[in-house]
């Protein structure tokens, strides 16, 4: 079950399919939400510690992608 209108919440972490399928497969993060391609989480220090030790190739891909 999903939040259906993610838009309204506070302190969430939105990225596309192939970030989400990282978090959620390899790191078993729990999804908040999916509107569209686009994928939400909450912002947590496990999500936060995870993104800051992303696999090399996903970190240039969200370098090129514009991602924060």
């Amino acid at each position: 079950m999903y939040i259906v209108n993610p838009d309204v919440l506070e302190n969430q972490y939105e990225c596309n399919g192939i970030i989400a399928k990282y978090l959620m497969e390899d790191c078993k993060i729990p999804l908040l939400s999916r509107k569209g391609g686009i994928f939400y989480f909450a912002k947590t220090e496990e999500l936060k510690d995870k993104l800051e030790n992303l696999p090399f190739w996903l970190r240039v891909y969200k370098y090129l992608r514009g991602g924060e």
